[in-house]
């Protein structure tokens, strides 16, 4: 895993743009599908009134389903960055809805056995797997209840990652489309201000063309190609409109859009070193299964396409 801070900063930036969850626009959370359908259970069983608490909740996407499915209950949030949760109205439901923000959560700032039922949407596999395991157990209560979504690795949001990751490296690689519109945008403005083009003017001309050709050819090889095509269509656009006027403004665009794929990167790369194999998970739940002999782990499909792992299970001690 990549250290703290670079992931906390990559998903911080990723819940500014007022995304509910990490799969947000490919799963809802209610309504229709196997994810919401998964949580209703989950909530359909929960007695009247508890403490649940959400292992990496970003924007609170599962707290917003619960508090409008277990309305007495108190609902906890825990999360490595800074999250917005852009739904919460504070003199409404701040007084049972809370939020640990900045915070691991192999170390909750709650006592042991305050948690009725604890739940993670793709946030849980993200952590240390021996901590967060010991650090869940001793949050449960008696007869409390574990219900995970966890990335499954060979499910189609892990394949979209992967393909996802090819394209960003590529992008921010040193011969790059990036680097390279780097190094021509100065020259297509002095040409706009009347320059002659010069042998660096030519070569960087070529180095941009063949960035340009090497995404293409990705684009044809992927699944999910859209970062690279709106890449395409970003620079082709920044290289018609830049002049000498507006050059250093261009420069600060491309890189900020530089900043914005690398932690994109960094949120690919460590979705997919988080997702399980049957062997990985089963290892990663042997130390649940003497508290709950009875947790139950399968794959979760939705449309006939693999999604992820689902996991429930309740403490019998």
């Amino acid at each position: 895993m990549v250290q703290t801070d670079i992931r906390s900063r990559a998903w911080t930036r990723y819940w500014a743009s007022g995304a509910l969850h990490s799969c947000d626009g490919s799963f809802a959370l209610e309504g229709e599908g196997a994810i919401a359908a998964f949580w209703r259970a989950a909530f359909i069983d929960a007695p009247t009134q508890g403490h649940l608490l959400d292992l990496g909740t970003g924007n609170g996407g599962l707290m917003l389903a619960a508090s409008r499915a277990l309305q007495a209950w108190q609902l906890s949030g825990v999360d490595l960055s800074r999250p917005i949760l852009p739904w919460l109205d504070a003199g409404r439901d701040g007084g049972r809805i809370q939020l640990f923000a900045e915070t691991r959560m192999e170390q909750v700032p709650l006592p042991s056995g305050a948690i009725n039922l604890l739940v993670s949407q793709f946030g849980i596999e993200y952590a240390d797997h021996q901590q967060v395991v010991r650090e869940a157990l001793r949050l449960l209560a008696p007869g409390g209840r574990l219900a995970l979504v966890v990335h499954h690795a060979e499910s189609v949001v892990t394949r979209v990652a992967a393909d996802e990751l090819r394209a960003l490296d590529l992008l921010a690689a040193d011969d790059g489309l990036l680097a390279a519109t780097t190094v021509v945008l100065p020259h297509m403005a002095a040409l706009r201000g009347g320059q002659a083009p010069s042998p660096a003017a030519y070569a960087a001309r070529e180095a941009f063309n063949r960035a340009m050709r090497e995404v293409s050819a990705l684009m044809a090889t992927l699944e999910v190609a859209d970062v690279l095509g709106q890449a395409q269509a970003g620079v082709q656009g920044m290289l018609l409109a830049v002049h000498p006027g507006n050059l250093h403004e261009a420069l600060g665009k491309l890189a900020a859009y530089r900043d914005e794929l690398a932690a994109a990167a960094v949120r690919a790369r460590e979705q997919i070193q988080a997702a399980m194999t049957r062997g990985q998970l089963d290892a990663f739940l042997t130390g649940f299964r003497e508290a709950m002999p009875a947790l139950e782990a399968s794959p979760l499909l939705q449309d006939g396409k693999l999604i992820a792992w689902a996991v429930r299970g309740m403490r019998a001690d």
